[in-house]
C-alpha cells in the first residue's frame, strides 16, 4: 500500500509508478498473517523536466534555434540526420525534415519531447561559368523564385534571374535567398573576372595602302580589324594597309578576353599614275600624270629624267619606270608602266661624199625604215639608202627607224655642178 497515492502507486507485485512530485512509503501487509510490515524507506517522486522551444520553430539547414533549459542535463534530438543539439540548448539544423528534442536533467528524469522543429532545405545553386572578362556575363540557376546577392559587387553585379556581369578584375561568389522558405544557399563557386587586355597603337597612326604599322601587344592572344578591306593585322600586332578609309583593332588573350577598340588608324590611298607613252626616243618626251600635288622619281635617271610635271625625256637606250609621292599624304605610288628608250639609229654616207647631178651615191642603213633629205632639190634618197644628185649644192640625210627614232644627219653631201661646154 502506497502511503500517498497522489505521489507514487503500487501493484501487488511491488511496482511503484511515479504520479507527480512529493514522498511516499510503502507498507505490505502479509495475507497468511494479516501482518503488515513497517514502512518503507521513504521514496522521492521528482517533476519531469519543463521544455519550451525558445527559438524559432522553422529554421533552415545550417542555422540555429534555441531551447530551455540550457543548463542542469543532457539534452537529445529524435532525428540528428535532421538536426542536431547542445547541452546548452543550441539546435542546428541538418537537412530538410523534422524533429524533436527531450532533456534528462541531473535526477535522471528525462522531459516530455518539445514541440517539433521544421528544417527546411537550403536552394540548390549552379554557376554556368567561374570564368568571364570584363563586362561580359554568365548565369546562375535558380532563375526565379528568390533574390541573388554577390559578395563582391565591385567585382560583379547580378539580377534576381541570375545573369552575372563582370565590372572589374577580382572574385565573386554569389547567395541565393529563396522567396517562399526565407533559406539561402551556400555560396557559388568562386567567379573569377579578368581584366581587359589594354592596347595601343605602337605605331604611326596614318599610312599608305601597302605600308604597315604596329599595335600592342605582340604575344599573348589574337588580333582583328574591323575592317579587313582597309587593312589587316597579325597576331604579331602588325597592321598592313590595303585601301584607303579607317580601321580599329581588337585583341582578345588567351583568356578570352577581348579588348576595347584601339583608336582609329587612318590608311591613305596610293596616288594613281598614267604614262602616255611607253615607247620613246632619246631625246623625246612623254608625259605622265598626275602633273602636280607632288614629286616624281625616275628609277633609272641615266635612261630617262622626270620632272615634277611629269614631262620624261629620253636620256639613253634602255628602260625606266616612274613613281609619284603625294605631297598631302606622303604615299608613293606604284611604279608606271615600264618606258622604253630606243636609240637614235647610227647612220653614214657609204658611198662618195662628192658627187655629179645625176650620179647617185649610198647611205647606210639601207632598210628598217625611211630616209628624208635636207634638200630635195639638191639630192633625193630612197628608203633602200640610194642617193640622186639633183643640182649643184650640198644635202644631208635623215633616217627615221621603224620605232620612229630619227637619226642625226649623215654628214654634207657635194653635189658638183655639170661642167659647161666651150
Amino acid at each position: 500500500m502506497s502511503s500517498n497515492t497522489a505521489v507514487a502507486t503500487v501493484t501487488n507485485a511491488g511496482l511503484v509508478t511515479g504520479v507527480s512530485a512529493g514522498t511516499a512509503t510503502f507498507t505490505f501487509t502479509s495475507t497468511s498473517t494479516g501482518c503488515s510490515s513497517l514502512p518503507t524507506g521513504l521514496v522521492t517522486v521528482s517533476a519531469k523536466p519543463t521544455v519550451t522551444i525558445s527559438g524559432s520553430a522553422s529554421i533552415c539547414a545550417g542555422a540555429t534555434t534555441t531551447l530551455s533549459p540550457t543548463t542542469g542535463g543532457t539534452w537529445s534530438s529524435s532525428n540528428t540526420a535532421v538536426a542536431t543539439i547542445s547541452n546548452a540548448g543550441l539546435v542546428t539544423g541538418v537537412s530538410a525534415g523534422t524533429a524533436t528534442f527531450t532533456f534528462t536533467n541531473a535526477t535522471g528524469c528525462a522531459s516530455l519531447p518539445t514541440g517539433t522543429i521544421t528544417i527546411k532545405a537550403k536552394p540548390v545553386v549552379t554557376i554556368a561559368s567561374t570564368a568571364i572578362c570584363i563586362g561580359a556575363t554568365t548565369t546562375l540557376t535558380p532563375t526565379t523564385g528568390g533574390t541573388w546577392v554577390s559578395s563582391n559587387t565591385a567585382v560583379a553585379t547580378v539580377t534576381n534571374a541570375g545573369l552575372v556581369t563582370g565590372v572589374s578584375a577580382g572574385t565573386a561568389t554569389f547567395t541565393f535567398t529563396s522567396t517562399s522558405t526565407g533559406c539561402s544557399s551556400l555560396p557559388t563557386g568562386l567567379a573569377t573576372v579578368s581584366a581587359k587586355p589594354i592596347v595601343t597603337i605602337s605605331g604611326s597612326a596614318s599610312i599608305c595602302a601597302g605600308a604597315t604599322t604596329t599595335v600592342n601587344p605582340t604575344t599573348g592572344g589574337t588580333w582583328s580589324s574591323s575592317n579587313t578591306a582597309v587593312a589587316t593585322v597579325s597576331n604579331a600586332g602588325v597592321v598592313t594597309g590595303v585601301s584607303a578609309g579607317t580601321a580599329k583593332f581588337t585583341f582578345t588573350n588567351t583568356a578570352g578576353c577581348a579588348s576595347l577598340m584601339t583608336g582609329t588608324i587612318t590608311i591613305n590611298a596610293r596616288p594613281v599614275v598614267t604614262i602616255a607613252s611607253t615607247s620613246i626616243c632619246i631625246g623625246a618626251t612623254t608625259t605622265l600624270t598626275p602633273t602636280t600635288g607632288g614629286t616624281w622619281v625616275s628609277s633609272n635617271t641615266a635612261v630617262a629624267t622626270v620632272t615634277n610635271a611629269g614631262l620624261v625625256t629620253g636620256v639613253s637606250a634602255g628602260t625606266a619606270t616612274f613613281t609619284f609621292t603625294s605631297t598631302s599624304t606622303g604615299c608613293g605610288s606604284m611604279p608606271t608602266a615600264t618606258l622604253t628608250v630606243n636609240a637614235k639609229p647610227t647612220v653614214s654616207i657609204t658611198g662618195s661624199t662628192t658627187i655629179c647631178v645625176g650620179s647617185s651615191t649610198s647611205v647606210s642603213p639601207a632598210s628598217g625604215g625611211t630616209w628624208t633629205s635636207s634638200n630635195t632639190a639638191v639630192a633625193t634618197v630612197s628608203n633602200a639608202g640610194i642617193v640622186t644628185g639633183v643640182s649643184a649644192g650640198t644635202a644631208t640625210f635623215t633616217f627615221t627607224n621603224t620605232a620612229g627614232c630619227a637619226s642625226l644627219p649623215t654628214g654634207t653631201l657635194q653635189l658638183m655642178p655639170d661642167l659647161l661646154l666651150p
